[in-house]
């Protein structure tokens, strides 16, 4: 596995690659200001769940960013495993319609 990050602007984009075949087996969107940080995008192939590869986009992702805040959306499924790095929901969940949960990790 590799993992490679182009800048665009004020977006960081991470590419995680098969070794070997160079195939993508997952991506993250990021973008920076001087004071916070927002994953836009997490998001690894089906088949290659369960395997540790969104773990270590999350450590890199930490890494490079985890000196500020890092906020985030996720849906109800994804808060567990975003609990897990530290991320917090902004506001308990008002509404039972609500499909996407705002959160976020303090340095």
């Amino acid at each position: 596995m590799i993992v490679t990050k182009k800048r665009v602007n004020s977006q960081i984009l991470y590419t995680i690659l098969e070794i070997g075949s160079n195939e993508t087996i997952g991506k993250a969107t990021v973008t920076e200001n001087h004071h916070t940080v927002r994953i836009h995008t997490i998001y690894i192939k089906p088949e290659f769940r369960g395997r540790g590869y969104g773990e270590k986009l999350m450590k890199i992702i930490l890494e490079d960013f985890g000196d500020r805040p890092i906020f985030l959306s996720t849906h109800y499924g994804g808060v567990r495993f975003f609990r897990k790095y530290g991320f917090k929901p902004e506001v308990e969940r008002s509404s039972n319609y609500s499909t996407l949960i705002g959160m976020v990790r303090e340095p």
